[in-house]
């Protein structure tokens, strides 16, 4: 999911929150995370400068629904990027998924977006 990098800047904290089941057991659990890119004017593409990966969840009980909480404290990388893109990765079976989100939890001191 692309999230406007126009939004972000600098100092600033989101939450990123999500929720997941299974109806089986899983070896690998899935985690959130945010691609970082910046458009390249030689190769005229994105280029990945790197991913902010978070927590995945800790315990796991088939069948229950399991919340991942984390944070996101915007650094000049990532206030300077051309792209961001936000994605669930990881677990080795099919998932629901609910209550994705990603709250600004706190402001940088300075600027206006």
């Amino acid at each position: 999911q692309p999230l406007d990098p126009t939004c972000v800047q600098e100092g600033d904290e989101f939450e990123i929150t999500f929720s997941f089941m299974s109806s089986t057991t899983t070896s690998t659990l899935p985690s959130a995370r945010i691609r970082v890119a910046q458009f390249s004017t030689v190769n005229k593409k994105l280029e990945t400068m790197r991913w902010e990966n978070f927590a995945s969840a800790a315990n796991y009980q088939a069948g229950e629904w399991q919340t991942v909480t984390d944070s996101w404290t915007i650094d000049s990388v990532s206030a300077s990027a051309d792209y961001l893109e936000f994605s669930i990765v990881g677990g080795n079976q099919i998932i629901v998924l609910d209550n994705v989100s990603i709250t600004k939890v706190g402001a940088a001191s300075t600027g206006n977006r």
